[in-house]
């Protein structure tokens, strides 16, 4: 019996949340919500502003979700320059020293990165 009970409570708390989800999307866009959007300050939303802004006022994610995912980005991004690339990925698994042999093309490993195109990115 308490299992129905909880799913029902279950599908009506889906059903409200979808319906709030749907009324927030439905909404008129006000400018105190760009102001919220503008997370860089500029006058201006980008697009990773605007999903960052959507996706926690829907309750979709949290600011320390978002957070977490942003350390793990740069802890990947082994030469921090803002992008993922094979290098990285390679720097992490095998070792910064690595990487900058197999971009001089002294190891097997460098051969690998090369068709991977891994050796054009840096």
């Amino acid at each position: 019996m308490a299992n129905v009970f909880g799913q029902i409570t279950s599908m009506y708390m889906d059903k409200k949340a979808n319906e709030a989800e749907q009324e927030f999307l439905n909404r008129t866009l006000t400018l105190e919500d760009l102001k919220k959007m503008d997370f860089g300050g500029d006058g201006s939303v980008n697009y990773q502003e605007f999903l960052v802004f959507m996706l926690t006022a829907m309750g979709k994610v949290s600011e320390e979700d978002l957070q977490e995912i942003e350390v793990l980005f740069h802890k990947l991004d082994v030469d921090d320059d803002g992008l993922l690339e094979v290098t990285d990925v390679v720097a992490m698994a095998y070792g910064d020293e690595s990487v900058k042999s197999s971009l001089r093309g002294d190891s097997a490993l460098g051969s690998q990165l090369g068709s991977l195109g891994g050796s054009d990115a840096c």
